[in-house]
């Protein structure tokens, strides 16, 4: 860490972010009282923003001045990042952490996982029913050929039928999803989490359509091309629906974000992937119960690495 005085700091305050300014200002802020010891403060080189009252130097100066805000209690916890900021430089991914804490908040939380759960694929089997009996009863009926003398199915009009019930069902899948992503990312915050908010992403269905469309072109693009890059492209954008949901942002604007985030992570981010696999194949082996435990473990590992990615452990609320 640089402290010297003339080095480039920038400090977040009032959720925006400022600067940069030299060292020596920042100091001259915070013992006058100007900038409080609890703002963030970031300068090349760190990893995570951290909250002045964490370097010596400035709270030092601040001690110095009677003035001075009062610092905060070195034992209370530390102040997250400001929502929305992403870290200047990548962090590496802890894959043992992400799953470690989708362990304990799957035990912690199960009640809301189990219901939410229930609740989905409760939905998701009703529109199943729906569209077996209306493509059934389309199916079964037939028209008379004068040509032929035959009574045949009009395979046209059913064909239409099902295709369109296809990519219904897809819609409310994502929709589903979606809204399961807000409680998993509320579970990890710490927050109340509501199986209510399972259908609460409504208003972002479009943004998530189009960049579902277009995250499944480019990954279908890439693995004709070579495998490879539609496996590198699967990774870096994966995070997308996270960045929809919490950050209520555009299909592109949404790609973008997860492209940041993984920078320098796309191996682990990778890895991680690989082991929530080996992880459901454990639950298989072990049948219903294994799954009952290894699906919502891997869920909130999946999102406990998009909020790490986000800023470290600081992102999530963590179980000891």
């Amino acid at each position: 860490m640089n402290t010297s005085p003339n080095s480039q700091w920038f400090y977040s305050e009032s959720g925006s972010q400022s600067g940069p300014i030299s060292f020596s200002e920042l100091q001259q802020r915070t013992s006058s009282g100007q900038l409080p010891l609890t703002s963030l403060v970031w300068t090349e080189g760190m990893t995570e923003w951290i909250p002045a009252n964490a370097i010596p130097e400035l709270t030092k100066t601040a001690s110095a001045n009677p003035y001075a805000a009062p610092i905060s209690d070195p034992a209370l916890p530390q102040t997250t990042l400001v929502e929305g900021e992403l870290p200047h430089s990548p962090i590496p991914l802890e894959i043992g952490f992400c799953i470690s804490q989708g362990w304990k908040h799957t035990f912690a939380s199960y009640g809301t996982i189990f219901l939410t759960g229930l609740v989905y694929f409760g939905v998701m089997f009703v529109f199943g029913i729906i569209s077996s009996l209306i493509n059934g009863t389309e199916g079964s009926e037939f028209v008379f050929n004068e040509q032929t003398g035959e009574f045949r199915s009009p395979q046209s009009g059913y064909s239409a039928l099902t295709g369109i019930f296809s990519i219904a069902e897809q819609i409310l899948t994502l929709f589903l999803s979606m809204g399961a992503t807000k409680i998993a990312l509320d579970i990890l915050a710490g927050q109340q989490a509501n199986v209510g908010d399972l259908f609460s992403q409504g208003s972002k269905l479009l943004s998530g359509i189009g960049a579902s469309i277009l995250f499944g072109l480019m990954v279908v693009v890439g693995l004709i091309l070579l495998i490879i890059p539609g496996i590198i492209v699967a990774v870096r954008f994966g995070y997308y629906q996270q960045a929809i949901v919490e950050k209520n942002l555009g299909p592109i604007e949404a790609l973008k974000y997860s492209w940041r985030l993984t920078q320098d992570n796309g191996l682990m981010v990778f890895c991680l992937g690989l082991l929530n696999i080996l992880i459901v194949i454990a639950g298989v082996i072990t049948l219903v119960f294994g799954l009952l435990i290894a699906i919502p473990v891997v869920w909130l590992a999946s999102h406990a690495a998009y909020r790490f990615l986000q800023g470290g452990p600081n992102r999530i609320n963590v179980l000891p």
